[in-house]
């Protein structure tokens, strides 16, 4: 059975060229279904470019939050905070001194040292030592002059000279 050969074009598009776009042809998706329109297949890619947005977003987290914290210290830097201390942040051994002051009102004291440590979980104890400014340095009484204070939760629980003070006849 010889059958003729048909001498047909190899035109693109055309039904019988396997590398047609299929102009002619019913073509049908995988499975024997339609093949998506446009609006589905940019629906279906849409996940895709919301990930590479995501990373995106992701990695400039980041530098927007450095840049954030650069602003606000930029903003707070000409406040001023560095020399002014608020009266309730006064530390213990301020308020030793404050203490050692009002114990002797009527001498003129510079204070010198001011220490305090912990000596407890809740205990501190802070060290005050001072000059008298109102004494001679030939007079009698001692210029020098020490104190510690206990504080136990921040309450004063113990006051005591360890240099000087004042004597029985002030």
């Amino acid at each position: 059975m010889n059958f003729p050969v048909l001498d047909l074009p190899n035109v693109i598009g055309s039904p019988h060229n396997s590398a047609g776009g299929g102009v002619w042809r019913d073509v049908a998706a995988p499975g024997g279904g339609k093949l998506p329109s446009r609006a589905a297949r940019r629906d279906a890619a849409a996940p895709r470019r919301r990930r590479r947005t995501d990373a995106v977003t992701r990695a400039m987290r980041p530098l927007v939050a450095i840049a954030a914290t650069i602003a606000a210290a930029g903003l707070l830097g000409g406040c001023g905070l560095g020399g002014k201390i608020a009266p309730d942040t006064v530390s213990l051994a301020d308020r030793c001194a404050d203490i050692m002051q009002r114990a002797m009102p009527f001498a003129d004291i510079e204070i010198g040292k001011r220490i305090s440590e912990g000596t407890g979980i809740r205990t501190i104890t802070a060290r005050v030592e001072g000059t008298r400014d109102d004494l001679p340095k030939d007079a009698p009484g001692d210029r020098d002059l020490a104190v510690e204070c206990q504080f136990d939760n921040n309450i004063l629980t113990g006051f005591r000279w360890t240099k000087g003070g004042p004597t029985s006849a002030q």
